[in-house]
């Protein structure tokens, strides 16, 4: 019977995948012609139009005359290239364009260098006579000389005394101690320098940001974009230092383009192996004017330096600075022509450090004495002291010892959050000293050594140079990491990150451009919502954004559930709101008892048939919108056992308990006795219900703890415990998944095994920044636009009438008799129809093969209750923390 066709639906719309790309990826689905993506590259790297791209085009200068002869000559040989066909007669990819995405692929997923000729190999016996493929890697790195920026190799004296460079460049020996320049030096074999700095050419670097459209508006972030609200610290433009640079610097603050850069250097193992004793120490630049998903992240830092090892350079680290600070000097005083894609003209770009990024070892590299320090090093040490430590301590040690602790981690947690005010740092300046004076009566002499007394200037600091994640070491060490992974032969470990480098560089540079290939600029984040369904005739609550995992079953809603779950989607709707109050004051004239039951239990069916009155009479826009609410969900809904809602991950508690992470916690706010208060719960179930006209609402069955002060919560200092063997509300257990907000519960072992302590924060990949003219971003990143301050102090919640639920409407017929189906046959064809693409159980794991170049995350940080763990890098220095 394969002709046989099984009806399951009565002449209903198809339901709507939780990741229709036909539908709402359209623009996926378009062929784009991979020329043209490369046209627009070539186009803003030389600051041309090239009109008509198969004819003769060549470059004989930039538009801002940046571009030197040689430079135009590689350029007018990558044109070439782009005009090559891969193949006799292939349209849709030139030479240069297939090689730019199969080069991508390699860096992406970490291909190794002979694996890519093997492949280069294979490709050129399969692809038709004539192909123009290079050989090897070796070649193809070399035809994208033109694209990539390459990097200057300067020989340096053994002792670190001077560079063979400007008025040395051509001296054989050194002018302070008299030894050679040259390694070996027999005039028969190659010369060969005892070291050899490696010097990334800054101003290019800084260019090409204006010169890419991707790149260019958002430059100019800081002062078009950028809310300056009083008392209020988001971003470095809000710092005193920033205001006061402008304030000294008038011609400088007047052009918007021109850079401020944080200098940031440290030295690191590239051999990870702690019984080899190596050094080698990168000079790392960020800019300052892009907004604050996109400052201080890995594809817009700039490596300018690679000091050389094996030894630090010590006292002697101003030598190796010399190429950057000529340049930095050109950049302030003199400028650079550039091409701003943005206007399609050039302007004067200048350019400043602000401040230097350094452990306390590397600022020692300036003084005469030499330090090590074992105190703060990595970011677990930073966890351990905010959130780990005052909960563990409780109920273990002295009470005033413990309460002394406690008060130290919370200074540095509210230290530590993405918005800072003022006057809260004026208060931890204050409180610091107190807190110290009580350590003092606790600890020996011998703990307050200079890490300990620095913690007094940490508010100043922070008022002085904005919140801290601008200019601490925790990501520089990330860089650090990323570098390392470029080690492959130990033997010339400099030479492997330079060359790796520069060719993830130019692959970053060009990945922006790529369209119909994932690149960490477009692949989907891992906690991605899905779509939100905006239509003009759909209301508020069914254009949330949530995508629930793909396990969901299919089943008939019991009644209990189903009741509760109607009223509370009708309650909580914005538009249902005048008809909710009609309906009570028709009940009011009738002198109903206990009206409060009587409204929920009849307004549905009232609701119901008062919109299908007005849908017939006048078929409105408003009555439009609000038709399939008032027809109510589906007797039939899905339920699931995870979901992500806003970006964030959320398991209901059977499946946290086979984990080690866990995402069952809520918060969410509501109304007891009148009085607007925090409900904690975990989630139980997630339940989808469905409406006509495929629209859907996601809700979250839950478990409310008891809040009752001394019997259910105990607040002591910062801490919030509450007793999880008793519950409340039972009668309102859903909530929509939109109103919640995440928490986490660990053991309170001060109060026992039935008390928890709550820990609310806020996710790193959103952020508190309004903007100018619009709240709505206009990155590729998500980032939040709340009144919320601190990061992980009261979080910011609907206020709800404490019952929780979201909607959905129900599909029926009236003119037939109803049939009962079997909901696995029911399951089973849902299945078939509707392929949705949700992450899977192993979805919750990060891909260990992506390197930094494809992993921003603590950009995309996925919220799954799984550590912050830093990159493990090995460090000459000790992380003070900012």
């Amino acid at each position: 019977m394969g002709s046989y066709v099984q009806w399951i639906y009565h002449g209903e719309q198809s339901q709507m995948s939780y990741n229709d790309e036909v539908i709402y990826n359209e623009d996926e689905n378009e062929e784009h012609d991979s020329d043209d993506e490369i046209h627009t590259m070539l186009e803003e790297v030389s600051g041309k139009s090239f009109v008509n791209f198969s004819e003769e085009t060549t470059i004989d200068n930039n538009v801002c005359g940046n571009m030197s002869e040689k430079e135009a000559k590689r350029f007018d040989k990558l044109l070439e290239e782009a005009k090559c066909e891969l193949y006799p007669e292939c349209k849709k990819f030139s030479k240069l364009s297939f090689l730019v995405k199969l080069l991508h692929l390699k860096v992406y997923n970490q291909w190794s260098n002979k694996s890519f000729d093997m492949l280069l190999e294979l490709l050129k016996e399969a692809l038709p006579t004539g192909e123009t493929l290079p050989k090897s890697y070796y070649d193809a790195k070399n035809m994208l000389q033109g694209l990539g920026l390459g990097y200057i190799s300067i020989n340096a004296c053994k002792n670190d005394c001077v560079l063979y460079w400007a008025e040395h460049k051509d001296r054989q020996e050194c002018p302070h101690c008299g030894i050679s320049r040259w390694k070996i030096d027999n005039g028969k074999d190659k010369k060969i320098p005892h070291k050899v700095l490696r010097y990334f050419p800054l101003k290019p670097r800084l260019q090409r940001l204006f010169m890419s459209s991707k790149t260019s508006v958002d430059m100019r972030w800081h002062k078009e974009k950028h809310l300056d609200e009083e008392n209020v610290l988001r971003h470095p433009a809000d710092s005193e230092a920033w205001k006061e640079f402008d304030k000294n610097h008038p011609w400088f603050a007047q052009e918007p383009r021109n850079i401020r850069l944080g200098l940031a250097t440290d030295g690191f193992n590239p051999f990870g192996n702690m019984s080899t004793s190596y050094s080698m120490w990168p000079v790392i630049l960020a800019p300052y004017n892009l907004p604050p998903w996109k400052c201080f992240k890995d594809p817009f830092m700039m490596m300018s330096l690679l000091i050389p090892g094996p030894q630090a350079p010590g006292k002697d680290i101003d030598v190796y600075l010399r190429p950057l600070i000529d340049e930095l000097k050109q950049l302030w005083s003199d400028g650079v022509e550039t091409f701003d894609a943005s206007t399609g003209k050039c302007f004067k770009m200048h350019a400043a450090v602000l401040w230097t990024i350094n452990d306390f070892p590397a600022n020692g590299c300036v003084s005469v004495d030499d330090g090590k320090i074992t105190k703060l090093k990595s970011h677990d040490y930073h966890v351990l002291l905010q959130r780990v430590l005052p909960i563990a301590l409780r109920g273990f040690v002295n009470k005033d010892v413990s309460l002394t602790l406690i008060e130290l981690g919370h200074f540095f947690q509210r230290l530590c959050c993405k918005t800072l005010r003022r006057d809260d740092l004026e208060q931890l300046e204050r409180d610091i000293i107190i807190i110290l004076c009580k350590l003092e009566m606790i600890f020996p002499p011998a703990f307050f050594d200079v890490m300990i007394h620095l913690a007094v200037h940490l508010p100043r600091e922070a008022m002085y140079g904005g919140p801290v994640q601008y200019r601490w070491m925790y990501k520089i060490e990330r860089f650090l990491c990323k570098l390392k992974r470029y080690v492959r032969n130990k033997a010339r470990p400099e030479g492997s990150i330079a060359e790796g480098y520069i060719i993830d560089e130019c692959l970053t540079f060009c990945s922006m451009y790529l369209t119909d290939i994932e690149t960490r600029f477009n692949r989907e984040d891992r906690n991605d919502d899905g779509f939100s369904n905006n239509g003009e005739l759909v209301l508020d609550i069914f254009s949330k954004r949530f995508r629930p995992y793909r396990d969901g079953k299919y089943d008939v809603i019991p009644n209990k559930d189903f009741d509760i779950a109607r009223w509370y989607v009708l309650n909580n709707c914005e538009e249902a709101e005048p008809f909710l109050q009609e309906h009570k004051e028709e009940l009011l004239n009738q002198v109903v008892v206990n009206i409060d039951e009587k409204h929920k239990e009849q307004f549905p069916l009232w609701f119901k048939r008062k919109i299908m009155q007005l849908y017939t009479k006048e078929k409105s826009t408003s009555i439009k919108k609000l038709y399939p609410l008032a027809m109510g969900p589906d007797v039939r809904g899905r339920t699931h056992t995870g979901c992500i809602v806003n970006g964030v991950r959320y398991h209901i508690q059977r499946r946290d308990e086979l984990r080690k992470s866990q995402n069952c916690g809520i918060v969410v706010a509501g109304y007891h006795e009148n009085e607007v208060i925090d409900f904690y719960g975990i989630i139980i179930d997630i339940l989808e219900l469905e409406y006509v006209e495929e629209n859907r609402v996601l809700l979250f069955k839950c478990k409310w703890f008891d809040l009752r002060k001394k019997i259910g919560m105990q607040k002591d200092k910062n801490f919030t415990s509450i007793c999880v063997k008793r519950f409340w509300y039972e009668r309102d257990s859903f909530v929509l998944a939109t109103q919640a907000k995440q928490v986490f519960y660990i053991d309170d072992p001060k109060l026992g095994e039935n008390w928890q302590i709550v820990l609310k924060f806020q996710d790193r990949h959103l952020y508190d920044v309004p903007e100018k003219e619009t709240l709505e971003t206009e990155s590729d990143e998500l980032h939040i636009t709340n009144n919320e301050v601190y990061q992980d102090m009261s979080l910011e919640s609907n206020s709800i009438v404490c019952d929780t639920v979201d909607m959905l409407s129900q599909l029926h017929r009236d003119d037939v008799d109803s049939v009962i189906l079997d909901a696995n046959v029911i399951e089973l064809e849902a299945q078939k129809e509707h392929e949705v693409h949700y992450n899977e159980e192993n979805s919750d794991q990060e891909d260990e093969t992506m390197i930094e170049y494809i992993s921003d995350h603590e950009e995309n940080g996925g919220n799954n209750g799984t550590n912050d763990n830093e990159a493990d890098t090995t460090s000459d220095g000790d992380d003070i923390g900012l």
